[in-house]
C-alpha cells in the first residue's frame, strides 16, 4: 500500500472539483446525444492523462479518475 500523506490527499481532492470531469457537467447530464457524452468522455480522458494528480488520485482509489468518474456518469 503507497504511503497516503496530506499532499497526496489535497491532490486526489482536485481531481473532483476539475472543470474536465464529467460528474461536474450538468448541462452534459440532460443532454441524451451519445456524441457529445463520447466528445466529452475524450476530453476527459486526454486532461487526466496530462494531469499531474492523477497519480495521486490512484494511489488513493485505485483506478485512474477517468474510469472512476466515467462510471459514476453512466
Amino acid at each position: 500500500m503507497p504511503y497516503i500523506n496530506r499532499k497526496v490527499q489535497d491532490n486526489a481532492s482536485k481531481c473532483d472539483s476539475c472543470r474536465f470531469n464529467l460528474v461536474n457537467d450538468f448541462n452534459l447530464k440532460k443532454r441524451n446525444d451519445e456524441s457529445v457524452i463520447k466528445a466529452a468522455k475524450g476530453t476527459m480522458w486526454a486532461a487526466c492523462k496530462l494531469c499531474t494528480n492523477r497519480k495521486d488520485f490512484e494511489k488513493i482509489y485505485g483506478v485512474e479518475p477517468v474510469v472512476y468518474y466515467s462510471s459514476l456518469f453512466s
